[in-house]
């Protein structure tokens, strides 16, 4: 298991580093409503992910490890729902649009990054399905590469599109669809041999319920972590939700700790039930771990934030300190609910 611990834990560190680069350039060449527009633009993938992605990652996960045999359907299912709920994703807001929801003021923000959604979902979803049955397989390098290394071709990428002085939300947009439809078009030549529908009606009927139920409970996850952006988003404007942004950003790097931990427990179930007493004592190490990172940022988060982005930024300290707290208690759940989707109960 510390193999494949040190080999997430890298892939997660290399994803946040980049993740934190593009904050960087986002704040100090574009400026703090930029970074808040950045912010709210990931908000919203993810959320469309959550909506309308039907849980596919976990489900395939699932029975990718399972039923082996059911390897075919899952890497089709993994292209056509995707698509499916993509077209569902385009009617919806063409409702909203028709029914003039959409210039409603609270909607207002959001309005311009909704429309960009879809287009963008199917290739995100897509990707996410299929690195599913990689993380079945056991394929922890492939799984992080998909799944984490993307960022640093993502960082290059509006560097690029930066520096030939495109406009900031057409960087953000371009960068996004570039990478993940070129990620998609790999991943779909890599398997086109295993492109079949065959048994895709038997695994649908078997795979979304139980995604459903991942997909409940990962609606609940958002509206603990991230419903606080739109708040701040809708009450303060995007300025502020770029200042409070940072403080998020470094605090939950802490999470990548505890969440390499429940990936490497995911290929590791049957140490799990072999040996609970170990897995108790590594979670206890990792928890230990956690808490003296927090201890860290807490002493030099104010530094930290003052040095990379800008003086004027040291607001987002105080914000810092009070999720520090919060985000510790969030490090159990982060390294141990893996093992609820390797027992078959995502909910």
């Amino acid at each position: 298991m510390l193999n494949r611990f040190i080999f997430a834990f890298n892939a997660r560190v290399i994803s946040a580093a980049f993740g934190f680069f593009i904050t960087v350039l986002i704040g100090r060449r574009y400026g703090i409503e930029s970074l808040g527009y950045y912010s709210l633009f990931v908000l919203f993938l993810s959320l469309s992910e959550i909506l309308f992605g039907l849980g596919l990652s976990s489900a395939n996960y699932y029975f990718g490890s399972k039923v082996p045999s059911f390897r075919n359907a899952i890497i089709t299912s993994s292209l056509v729902l995707p698509f499916m709920t993509s077209l569902l994703m385009y009617g919806t807001i063409w409702i909203l649009e028709a029914s003039g929801a959409s210039d409603a003021k609270i909607m207002l923000p959001y309005a311009g990054i909704i429309r960009r959604l879809p287009l963008l979902y199917f290739a995100c979803a897509a990707t996410s399905a299929i690195n599913g049955l990689y993380l079945a397989e056991k394929r922890i390098s492939v799984y992080s590469l998909f799944q984490y290394g993307t960022k640093a071709l993502l960082f290059l990428l509006m560097l690029v599109l930066s520096a030939a002085g495109r406009p900031f939300k057409d960087t953000v947009f371009s960068a996004y669809i570039f990478l993940y439809y070129a990620v998609l078009i790999y991943m779909i030549l890599a398997e086109r041999k295993h492109l079949s529908f065959k048994g895709l009606g038997g695994y649908i009927k078997k795979g979304v319920p139980f995604g459903l139920y991942s997909a409940g409970s990962n609606i609940i996850s958002f509206m603990n972590y991230r419903f606080d952006y739109l708040l701040v988003s809708t009450f303060w404007g995007l300025g502020q939700l770029g200042y409070y942004s940072v403080a998020v950003g470094l605090a939950e790097a802490v999470w990548h700790i505890p969440s390499a931990f429940g990936i490497s427990a995911m290929s590791w179930k049957a140490d799990v039930k072999k040996a609970p007493e170990r897995f108790r004592r590594d979670l206890r190490m990792v928890m230990g771990v956690c808490l003296f990172c927090i201890a860290c940022l807490a002493v030099s988060g104010k530094y930290i934030i003052m040095h990379i982005y800008d003086g004027d930024f040291v607001i987002s300290y105080y914000s810092l300190l009070l999720l520090l707290p919060g985000i510790f208690a969030f490090c159990i759940p982060k390294a141990v609910s893996s093992v609820f989707i390797i027992e078959g109960a995502p909910q």
